[in-house]
């Protein structure tokens, strides 16, 4: 049985005096993957994908550390329960 994966979609707010730094900054953390970017609201949607709900929240806490990222709160979560090979 394959270890299950946990996701988590993740609204972040970036600010727009450093909008290329910041989405570089998130783009650059492992499990991390851009999706919808609005530099006029500094609104960025985002999804997170690790092996451990711990390491879930260490990616957030991550986030929430970026140079420009004024906020990182997930608003949708699921686990996967893992499949067979």
């Amino acid at each position: 049985m394959a270890e299950p994966l946990f996701y988590a979609g993740v609204l972040v707010r970036v600010r727009p005096d450093v909008w290329a730094e910041g989405l570089a900054a998130l783009a650059a953390v492992d499990g991390v993957e851009l999706h919808h970017q609005d530099i006029e609201t500094g609104r960025v949607v985002a999804t997170v994908e690790t092996r451990a709900m711990e390491q879930q929240e260490s990616v957030i806490r991550t986030i929430r550390g970026l140079p420009g990222v004024l906020l990182a709160e997930p608003v949708y979560a699921y686990a996967t329960e893992g499949e067979s090979a």
